[in-house]
């Protein structure tokens, strides 16, 4: 919780200082919050030396068997021990190889969603202190991003959680995303015939037709 703005908003690092991604005001480095400069790295670089751990093994297993293999069946040229031990090696190899790329692949998948989800709660707490309306400049500033990724990132919002968040233009055709949870509802103009309405007098309501006052006297 910022002590400033009083929103649950993680920080983004700037060198070695933080700041809230809601307000903008310095927080404590280490403070007790998520912080979109580091979420989801360390699962993401893990996955990554797994997928190279995984890839090394398949390339050096296949290797070693085809050269033992061929060592083997070099010496044992009337039998099966080269094929035999060169497969064995390759199946080992090939095991190891996929598991590490498969945990890499899962390590790298969740560090995105971690910091997918950071983001996420930036741009709502951002959104939350300015009422609502936010465009994809000052979500760059608040995340320390450029401007066409925090654009890409509220278009993804605008997509996959359109009850909460809409892309909108304003009267000079700029884009801005409302978060409807914090925006105020939109003024609902009536139409003419609403306001004409309202405008007649009660006297104006209740006048008869010429038509019947005409026959009233008799014409």
């Amino acid at each position: 919780m910022c002590p400033h703005c009083h929103k649950d908003a993680p920080i983004v690092h700037r060198g070695i200082e933080a700041y809230c991604t809601a307000c903008g005001q310095p927080r404590w480095p280490l403070a007790n919050a998520a912080s979109v400069s580091i979420a989801g790295k360390p699962s993401k670089l893990g996955g990554r030396l797994a997928r190279v751990v995984g890839f090394s093994a398949l390339i050096l297993g296949s290797s070693m068997a085809l050269g033992i293999g061929a060592i083997l069946q070099a010496i044992f040229d009337h039998g099966y021990a080269g094929y035999i031990v060169g497969g064995a090696i390759e199946l080992v190899a090939v095991a190891i190889g996929w598991a590490f790329l498969g945990t890499g692949k899962q390590l790298f998948q969740a560090g995105e969603s971690k910091r997918r989800a950071t983001v996420s709660q930036a741009a709502f707490a951002l959104a939350a202190h300015r009422g609502g309306i936010v465009t994809a400049r000052e979500l760059a500033q608040a995340i320390n991003v450029s401007v066409a990724e925090a654009d890409q990132l509220l278009t993804d919002f605008a997509k996959t959680q359109h009850e909460d968040v809409s892309l909108e233009f304003d009267d000079s055709g700029s884009i801005y995303y409302r978060f409807k949870r914090f925006a105020p509802p939109a003024l609902v103009e009536a139409s003419p015939l609403q306001v004409r309405v309202e405008e007649l007098s009660d006297a104006e309501l209740v006048t008869p037709p010429q038509s019947a006052t005409l026959n009233r006297r008799g014409v």
